[in-house]
């Protein structure tokens, strides 16, 4: 097709709503316009043209029925208009970006101003924020633009699209047919749509991007649509634009040299809506802000540093303007008052980069950070910011809370949202304190014994009103959880959340509420799912990642590990209070938390600057969702759990727990610790197997020189949640000590814990293992040629006795019929160990007056003593015993 066909055809159209149709058409579509190779407006010029003279032509014939109000002649009418204010707006705008892009208005004023300085020191500031933000994420702050620059003019279709559309008011009978309706002109705003918005502003716009001669074009665009006066409108249009624009070119253009477009054109919007009568002081002493819509956007900006480039030029143009204002109406508008909202915004800007720049690859939640998201939404815990801070420098306790001390005393620090840090020398530091990298374990030393201002540190000096111990030490141990979460395989992350756990336990006197469920959320969300997972597989704790977790659990040593650190964990819930505050209460406790949770260092702030810091002392919002739903700890539960944890290490068949725990099904489940869990006050038979076949189980693989108490800690505690005896655990871990040949190991621990043991059953099994020994040391003198004349010297019926408890031994416990004394030469040197047991025996025996017991061993030692001094003669003599 080409401009003359489709001239032609709308010739054929005669009906007023089929050629508004197609005038619409014509107007949006892209293909026509890049098909036909159309430049500018004047193809869709002469459309518009063709209607209105059918339009005229359509009234003026006196045998047509159509009168000026018909509504399709009101229609037609008005959407001339809107095409003509449309054309004229476009032509503007055309004229302009045909000649930029052809370089006839270039100015090579651009790198005179990066030879300057900015005009304002906040201009400066705002440059030097962007700086920094390319230093700490080594990105540029042009990469995530949304809007590219455009390099060619804007078409007229995509200036049509952008547009809000035809007014829903039409055009007067009376105007119907003038040639000069389209002066009474509409209000022509952008569409909805920001996208397409945005996109025609970055042209509508360019114009403040060039010199003080052309920027006017702008305000004839706008006065084209019919919006000059539409102030609210043009401030957000304004703001969505200069978030488009690359950083350097807008810092160029707004901060340096003696004049700046955008500063002028914001100077006329505040000259044209600053009345006198709304600055006149109220009751409240409220006043209004200026560009009004511009410093809602600048909260809500989540360009931290864009928007504080925008609110410096903002204030800028507020400061020339009410300043010439206030010559004017005699001082009814102050400058001063003018401005404070914008110097108040600019500080909240200042705060909100150096946390998102210090903390530069932290997760801060689904919001961004903005003034406004944190003043309005109750979105984020700047508590948990401080605290993820201090974990950067060191997750050991003592050094964070000497950190804190130094803090709190230090003369360096400042509150970025005071005027105090508008110097320049503390900005400066702000900023060099987002810079600093790495080498913390240096970084906290060198600054714990620095007193050089020019020093910067970590983000509690700049927060000395939130330096509140015990709500940084709970969010420490949160995050320190949810951290060991993330990397499972780190078990000293999980270590150090325990340390801040102990640490909020030392204040649990007075903020019990608060260390009750920071521990419960620890074990419910982080440890709790591991052992679900340990016990019942992977499907029945989606949380967690079975490709990450499935190698650890068949790790003994983390698996090992993990359970110390599971019965620390458990230990601390066990202290928490059987009853809790209320929901009521814990609330106004948490209200109050500013006022209690004090600096516990005798010390007093400025309140006056402690009131007006931002952001103020407030209800935290993690803690207020934790104490939200305090839950009172079942003492069955724990138990239950507790025993489980300990059983875990103590098998290498989970399935066995199944036949030993109550309600198995249900340990580890989301709450379960919170809920009654049965429990027997008698101990089982499987639970007497399952703690037997443990001790068998650790003394089998017992080594070193001696075995203490603490050898026995998991199992003794499993017992005890079972109703198991200690006497009965420590004399069947000795007895089978002895019965695997490890004496010596045993010696220490047998004489300090003979009180300790079942002294009956031990004599009872030590008889039995007597016997097997001495037996097995028969059979191999019997087998020796040296050593077969020391038969002889025995008496008969105890070794025919001996033999027979060996062989009921050895029915009874068929392992034990492959036992150490069977397998090589070295039976013999086993003869002075046994002696000595025997003797032990005996003497034990005879303590609790056990006549029979203490006859047998007696008897046994006669045997034993005789093979010991016999076969010590025959090593000495070197002969065979005749």
């Amino acid at each position: 097709s080409t401009p003359g066909t489709i001239y032609e055809a709308f010739a054929h159209i005669h009906s007023l709503s089929d050629l508004i149709i197609a005038l619409d058409l014509v107007g949006t579509s892209s293909h026509i316009e890049e098909g036909m190779n159309i430049d500018g407006s004047a193809f869709h010029a002469l459309a518009v043209a063709h209607c209105q003279e059918k339009l005229r032509l359509i009234l003026n014939d006196d045998e047509s029925s159509v009168s000026h109000s018909h509504p399709s002649v009101l229609r037609m009418s008005a959407k001339i208009a809107y095409y003509h204010q449309l054309i004229d707006a476009y032509d503007l705008l055309h004229k302009f970006e045909v000649a930029a892009f052809n370089g006839e208005d270039d100015v090579g004023e651009k790198d005179e101003r990066e030879e300057m300085n900015p005009r304002t020191s906040w201009g400066a500031e705002a440059v030097s924020w962007i700086e920094t933000y390319e230093c700490v994420t080594s990105r540029s702050i042009d990469d995530d633009l949304a809007v590219k620059e455009s390099k060619t003019p804007l078409m007229f279709s995509s200036f049509v699209k952008a547009c809000s559309g035809c007014s829903n008011v039409v055009a007067s009978s009376s105007t119907v047919g003038s040639s000069d309706n389209h002066d009474e002109k509409q209000t022509i705003l952008l569409c909805d749509s920001t996208k397409d918005r945005t996109a025609v502003l970055t042209h509508i716009f360019r114009p403040l991007l060039k010199d003080i001669f052309v920027f006017k074009i702008v305000n004839s665009i706008l006065d084209a649509l019919g919006i000059r006066n539409e102030y609210d409108s043009l401030q957000k249009y304004f703001g969505e634009w200069f978030m488009t624009v690359p950083g350097k070119i807008a810092a160029n253009v707004s901060l340096f040299g003696l004049w700046s477009p955008t500063v002028r054109w914001l100077q006329e919007i505040v000259t044209s809506t600053c009345d006198p009568k709304d600055f006149i002081a109220t009751e409240t002493g409220e006043q209004p802000i200026c560009l009004e819509t511009l410093y809602t956007f600048c909260s809500q900006a989540a360009d931290l540093q864009r928007a504080f480039l925008l609110a410096v030029v903002c204030r800028e143009a507020i400061s020339v303007a009410t300043k010439q204002l206030e010559e004017k109406t005699y001082g009814q508008i102050s400058c001063e008052d003018a401005v404070k909202p914008w110097d108040i915004l600019l500080r909240k800007l200042r705060v909100c980069m150096l946390v998102t720049l210090r903390l530069y690859g932290a997760p801060f939640g689904p919001l961004a950070v903005t003034v406004r998201n944190i003043e309005e939404e109750n979105a984020f815990s700047i508590y948990e910011w401080i605290a993820r801070d201090e974990l950067s420098v060191s997750h050991k306790q003592d050094e964070v809370v000497a950190l804190e001390a130094v803090c709190r005393s230090n003369r360096r620090t400042f509150c970025p949202s005071l005027p105090e840090g508008d110097d320049v020398a503390r900005w400066k530091l702000l900023q060099k304190a987002c810079r600093v990298k790495a080498a913390e374990g240096e970084r906290i030393s060198k600054f714990l014994m620095s007193d050089d201002v020019e020093q910067s540190g970590p983000l509690l000096l700049y927060f000395k009103h939130f330096n509140q111990p015990i709500m940084l030490v709970a969010h420490r141990a949160l995050l320190l959880g949810g951290k060991w979460g993330q990397e499972p395989q780190f078990l000293h992350l999980l270590e150090d959340c325990i340390s801040a756990l102990r640490a909020l336990e030392a204040e649990s006197g007075k903020y019990e509420s608060i260390a009750a469920v920071v521990r419960a959320e620890i074990w419910e969300v982080y440890v709790r799912p591991v052992y679900r997972a340990l016990l019942f597989g992977f499907h029945d704790v989606p949380e967690l990642s079975e490709d990450v977790m499935a190698p650890l659990c068949f790790d003994p040593d983390w698996l090992s590990g993990l359970a110390h650190l599971a019965q620390a964990i458990l230990s601390l819930v066990a202290r928490t209070p059987s009853s809790l505050p209320r929901d009521d209460e814990t609330r106004n406790t948490n209200e109050d938390s500013s006022a209690r949770v004090n600096l516990s260092n005798g010390e007093d702030e400025d309140d006056s600057a402690k009131d007006s810091s931002w952001p103020p002392v407030a209800e935290d919002m993690m803690m207020q969702r934790l104490l939200s739903r305090p839950q009172r700890v079942s003492s069955s539960s724990l138990e239950l759990h507790r025993a489980v944890v300990s059983a875990s290490q103590l098998t290498d068949d989970l399935s066995e727990l199944a036949y030993c725990v109550p309600s198995f099904d249900d340990v580890f489940l989301q709450g379960s610790l919170f809920h009654e869990m049965p429990t027997s006050s008698l101990c089982s038979e499987d639970q007497v197997n399952f703690v037997n076949r443990a001790l068998t189980r650790k003394a089998f693989l017992a080594t070193g020189p001696v075995v203490d108490h603490l050898e026995l800690y998991e199992i003794e505690n499993l017992g005890r949640t079972w109703g198991i005896d200690r006497k009965q655990i420590r004399t069947h871990f000795l007895i089978e000590m002895f019965e695997h040949g490890k004496d010596a190991m045993v010696d220490e621990l047998m004489n300090a814990n003979a009180h300790y043991l079942d002294s009956t059953v031990f004599i009872s099994k030590g008889l039995e293992i007597a016997c097997m020994r001495l037996y097995s040391v028969i059979m191999y003198l019997r087998s020796s040629r040296q050593f077969r004349g020391i038969i002889g010297m025995l008496d008969a019926d105890t070794c025919q006795w001996v033999k027979e408890q060996h062989d009921k031994a050895s029915r009874l416990r068929p392992r034990s019929k492959k036992n150490k004394f069977q397998n090589d030469e070295d039976q013999l040197s086993l003869l002075p160990t046994t002696h000595a047991f025997i003797l032990r025996i005996m003497t034990m025996a005879s303590s609790i007056k056990e006549a029979g017991a203490t006859e047998k061993a007696h008897t046994l030692s006669i045997m034993s003593g005789t093979l010991l001094k016999a076969v010590q003669d025959c090593d000495e003599s070197g002969s065979e015993v005749s």
